[in-house]
């Protein structure tokens, strides 16, 4: 996980709330699957809007904003006119077909917030990682997208959650806690049980031992070639004394016993002979 940060937008009349927990690619990919189903809640109002002032910006706040965050969140704070002009009635049936999500469709397991009609779109991204020079196929990323309540949009949500599977495992049960919390300022004694199992879970892939250990490694062997202190690399590396073959008159052991020192590096393994003594 390289980053977690939440920011706060609006437009038209949605607010939209974004989690960022994902590298930069899926984050981008994210805000702009939250801004294009802002556009959906707010179809007349987008098409409309060819006004380039600061009123009813896209960026209304974000957390302790700097100086460099202004400079780049400025030209949000502007609304343009969007290069498409879509029909209302087209929008009607995206929207139909998303209320379908929830009711009937791959979200319709997610328990249902009273008097709130919810409209969504589960996803998937596909997960791969290269280890050790191998293309590993790793659980996706759980995705999911909403917004409500439908007859009057308040807000819209985007939620990532790295291996976290089908969009409606994680993402979409989180989305609607944000959700039924927005807008109703608390959440159901059964949704606090809900908070307390997405907090106690643990989506860490099994890699990520094997990757610290190479990481570790890496480092190891770093400072043992500045400081020549085999304490550095002891539990890293890996004895292969020499052996002569079977049948064959074996010669006498030397003073040092030549081993091979191994240090695991970023994509491959590098290898050094070197005359160490096992200490």
């Amino acid at each position: 996980m390289k980053s977690k940060s939440t920011v706060s937008l609006i437009l038209g009349l949605a607010t939209i709330s974004i989690i960022l927990i994902s590298n930069g690619v899926v984050s981008y990919a994210q805000t702009n699957s939250t801004m294009a189903m802002s556009n959906s809640t707010n179809s007349t109002k987008v098409n409309n809007a060819t006004s380039t002032s600061s009123d009813n910006p896209i960026v209304k706040s974000i957390d302790d904003e700097t100086e460099e965050d202004t400079v780049l969140l400025n030209k949000y704070r502007k609304k343009h006119e969007v290069l498409t002009h879509i029909p209302d009635d087209v929008y009607n049936v995206v929207i139909d077909g998303m209320q379908d999500v929830t009711e009937v469709g791959t979200a319709a397991g997610i328990p249902k917030i009273p008097d709130v009609s919810v409209c969504a779109k589960t996803g998937t991204a596909e997960n791969k990682k290269i280890l050790d020079g191998k293309v590993i196929q790793l659980k996706d990323h759980s995705l999911f997208v909403a917004f409500a309540p439908r007859e009057d949009p308040k807000i819209v949500v985007a939620v990532i959650v790295e291996n976290g599977g089908f969009g409606a495992t994680w993402a979409g049960p989180m989305a609607y806690l944000m959700i039924e919390k927005y807008l109703k300022d608390t959440l159901r004694a059964d949704r606090l049980k809900e908070v307390d199992r997405i907090a106690a879970a643990n989506l860490l892939p099994s890699y990520l031992p094997r990757l610290q250990y190479k990481e570790d490694s890496t480092r190891a062997y770093y400072w043992y070639n500045l400081t020549k202190d085999s304490n550095y690399i002891k539990k890293y590396v890996y004895y292969n004394y020499n052996k002569t073959g079977s049948g064959k008159k074996k010669l006498p052991a030397p003073e040092k016993k030549n081993t091979q020192v191994t240090a695991i590096l970023n994509d491959d393994k590098y290898s050094a002979k070197k005359g160490i003594s096992k200490r």
